[in-house]
């Protein structure tokens, strides 16, 4: 009360209504002096008023105006691990395609100039960690062992990986050829007297579709009947009266072109078998086919150029 009592009346003496501002200059140091003296004598009962009022806590401290922490996400940790893990001198810079993540666990497909694979990520002690899983697609057993993934996550994520590269193609993919097969060789036997057209109307031509197909079938046996490490193709245009090469396609490679570009919709793929003794039949499979579209053609073109017959 006391010192409520001296700044009351400091104002009512300092600020009066018939205050000129020419009289600031004569009573200000007055004032001064006087008030001085005054506040000396209660200095003693202000700290002590200071020391029995309540402490107030502190109030939190505000952010900055349009600052926000962003954390990242788990796909983009995993996307630039695998790229970090894949770089090397001299290679071209590999690209990430596909992510799924299951928990602490992940696969992800990658590219690097014309090859690609598929590795697990495993997330240990908040740092996520590339496991390699084997060339081509690997089963979900195989996962779970190498990368040391549970068995049930590894058939999760792979059917999930499976799910996702089975999108529709729009426009419709089927040519006409003939496959067959005798002993332990294929072959592919085309009408068309000019591979070098188009296809579909696009740049994608009818020789780049060709070999397509026999990737596409190459895997699919591979998969299916666990073949040998390659197969041997024989690739005739013009109904058979173009000899365009004898290829040879293994297992591995087959199976990281599909990792690569991805597997889209499902063709019925008739197969002529002949057998030595004479005779034979036709064989019904649906093979997936690769999923070559938009940026992808221009790579897969790229490929077919640099991918010569064996003989």
């Amino acid at each position: 009360m006391l010192l409520r009592h001296f700044l009351d009346n400091f104002v009512d003496e300092v600020i009066e209504p018939t205050w000129e501002y020419s009289n600031l200059a004569f009573y200000l140091p007055h004032l001064m002096t006087s008030r001085l003296q005054t506040a000396k004598l209660l200095l003693p009962f202000a700290i002590a008023l200071a020391g029995t009022a309540p402490t107030l806590p502190l109030a939190p401290p505000v952010a900055a105006q349009g600052v926000q922490v962003i954390a990242q996400s788990p796909q983009s940790e995993i996307q630039e691990t695998v790229i970090e893990y894949l770089r090397r001198p001299g290679l071209p810079d590999p690209t990430v395609k596909r992510i799924m993540v299951q928990g602490q666990y992940a696969l992800a497909s990658w590219l690097m100039g014309e090859g690609g694979g598929l590795v697990a990520v495993v997330n240990q002690d908040g740092v996520w960690q590339v496991r390699q899983v084997g060339g081509g697609m690997p089963s979900a057993e195989a996962i779970s062992q190498r990368a040391q993934i549970p068995l049930q996550v590894s058939r999760s994520l792979l059917k999930r990986y499976t799910a996702s590269s089975q999108a529709p193609v729009s426009q419709g993919t089927e040519l006409p050829m003939t496959i067959s097969r005798a002993e332990e060789v294929l072959a592919i036997t085309v009408p068309d007297q000019n591979t070098t057209r188009s296809a579909y109307g696009g740049k994608l031509r009818l020789y780049d579709v060709h070999i397509a197909k026999m990737f596409e079938i190459t895997h699919f046996l591979c998969q299916r009947d666990s073949i040998r490490g390659e197969q041997f193709w024989v690739y005739r245009a013009g109904g058979g009266s173009i000899d365009m090469g004898r290829f040879t396609i293994s297992c591995s490679l087959s199976a990281d072109i599909a990792a690569a570009y991805g597997l889209g919709k499902v063709e019925r793929t008739d197969i002529r078998v002949s057998y030595e003794g004479g005779g034979g039949e036709t064989q019904t499979y649906q093979v997936p086919i690769l999923n070559i579209t938009g940026g992808k053609v221009a790579r897969w073109m790229s490929f077919t150029q640099k991918f010569r017959p064996s003989i």
